[in-house]
């Protein structure tokens, strides 16, 4: 259930909420470093190149570094606590799916459950209709008990149809609340 439960489309929009802020904080902690810029800019042109000017050119080097750091060090740590909010709901999803899991499955056996005893009283139904027709034939009941069975066992056979129904339901909603439904339709 595990495994099933952690490829849910959910969950993984969150894994990759935490990849974009891991990425996010690298950047964070490299804005944290000093800046080193090297510059060479040559001081000629296609013109000078042909009168002999050939070493004209500058040299540059810039360093740079915050004093105090403050932005930077406040930015990173807002990213950490981003990434603590989102592994927090990551695992807070990850609970409420796996209840949510569970309570579909307990569901679904119940219905299953129920489908095995109502298939039960729908056969004892119909037999007591076969009987009762039975006993009208040899002149001991009335049409009205007959009318009566025989209404019983439709109504057991719509319960039957209705809890069958409940648990095709139930199955689709595990199926959903597990993350599967889009792959298998």
């Amino acid at each position: 259930m595990d495994s099933l439960i952690n490829a849910h489309p959910n969950l993984k929009m969150y894994d990759f909420k935490l990849r974009q802020l891991t990425v996010e904080k690298k950047l964070k902690q490299d804005k944290l470093k000093p800046s080193l810029n090297v510059n060479y800019n040559p001081l000629f042109n296609a013109e000078n190149i042909n009168m002999g000017y050939q070493n004209n050119y500058k040299w540059g080097v810039t360093v740079g570094f915050p004093i105090l750091l403050r932005k930077e060090r406040g930015d990173l740590q807002l990213t950490k606590i981003k990434i603590a909010t989102t592994t927090y709901d990551n695992l807070n999803k990850r609970n409420e799916l796996m209840n949510k899991v569970k309570s579909t499955i307990n569901e679904y056996n119940t219905y299953k459950n129920q489908i095995a005893i109502y298939s039960k009283n729908v056969i004892n139904y119909e037999r007591l209709w076969q009987s009762e027709k039975r006993l009208f034939d040899s002149g001991e009941s009335s049409l009205f008990m007959i009318n009566s069975r025989e209404m019983s066992y439709i109504n057991a056979q719509l319960k039957l149809n209705e809890i069958i129904n409940k648990n095709k339901k139930a199955a689709l909603d595990a199926e959903y609340s597990f993350g599967l439904l889009n792959t298998i339709y």
